[in-house]
């Protein structure tokens, strides 16, 4: 997991999101998000928690795996803070 504390740490991430054909999914269960990359299929699942008011996340890529923040972390981040929001505002 990679404690995601501002979004200046996502920046180069977004960039390379917004470069590629990534389709953001959201799975059955609330902070689990499914990417997958449209050029070659390749699919991962991407997974966000807060502990001790601390955002973390998680994305099965090689790069994730390692500890980086990736462009899959990044398009999911993006589809999560809009729910997240959405779910607040009902509240």
């Amino acid at each position: 997991m990679i404690e995601l504390r501002d979004k200046g740490q996502l920046t180069k991430a977004i960039e390379r999101a917004k470069a590629s054909s990534l389709l953001v999914q959201q799975s059955g269960l609330f902070r689990l998000y499914y990417v997958t990359n449209r050029s070659n299929g390749a699919r991962y699942s991407v997974n966000f928690r807060v502990t001790d008011g601390k955002r973390f996340g998680k994305c099965s890529c090689r790069a994730g795996e390692a500890g980086m923040v990736c462009k899959h972390l990044a398009a999911a981040a993006g589809l999560h803070v809009a729910i997240a929001e959405a779910k607040r505002a009902v509240h």
